[in-house]
């Protein structure tokens, strides 16, 4: 039996969808790329039309964002199953060929987790990532960040090898401050209920609140 093809995207769109998807192909075509992906993924998180993906593929290429193209058109060949032709399927593998090279991926090692990862500003995850992370090649400006931690900040040359490892090390920051006490010889001196000496004392603590208690024998 002939093989029925599916419905094209536009008849399958609902009125919402379908919107959004029209205003997406006006702004294509005059050239306003970044309006067309808004519109084209608005369009697909209402339908879930994995076609819509080539779409907006289209835009980040235009504006040649590479490695957004890539992780676009992988997915829209994972999700197409029968909505694709062997046309479509050979057209977005030639892309993939394309594009690659203009790619690298990027692990990181870093020891703490939950430190966030940003690329080019934008944040791409948490530590500790599974996968490494697509990037275009150029000058990318990493930046590992954590609560209490020292930053990790480079403009880091990627393109010359398919796949590169960033060690960020971060490192907790020390909160903390120096005391001196001064009292009479033989005085007791304690911290926080620990006797540390007698007379006079100087060391470092923790910031925040501490007790501290002098006293002597008939005083």
């Amino acid at each position: 039996p002939a093989v029925v093809a599916p419905p094209s995207l536009a008849d399958s769109l609902k009125p919402e969808p379908k919107a959004d998807y029209d205003s997406g192909k006006v702004l294509f075509g005059d050239g306003d790329f970044d309006g067309a992906f808004v519109k084209f993924q608005s369009a697909y998180d209402k339908a879930q039309d994995p076609r819509l993906l080539w779409n907006m593929a289209a835009c980040q290429k235009n504006k040649r964002r590479y490695a957004k193209v890539l992780v676009l058109v992988r997915q829209y060949l994972t999700d197409g199953g029968a909505l694709l032709s062997e046309a479509d399927r050979k057209e977005a593998d030639d892309l993939i060929k394309a594009v690659e090279p203009l790619t690298v991926a990027v692990r990181f090692k870093v020891a703490e987790p939950d430190a966030q990862i940003f690329i080019d500003d934008e944040l791409v995850g948490k530590t500790p990532l599974e996968k490494p992370v697509l990037v275009d090649i150029g000058v990318r400006k990493i930046r590992v960040q954590k609560a209490d931690y020292t930053e990790y900040s480079e403009q880091k040359p990627v393109g010359g090898a398919p796949e590169i490892l960033i060690e960020a090390n971060i490192v907790r920051i020390v909160h903390e401050g120096k005391l001196t006490v001064r009292a009479r010889a033989g005085d007791d001196i304690r911290i926080d209920g620990n006797r540390v000496s007698k007379g006079m004392w100087a060391g470092v603590l923790p910031s925040g609140g501490h007790a501290l208690r002098v006293s002597a024998t008939g005083y």
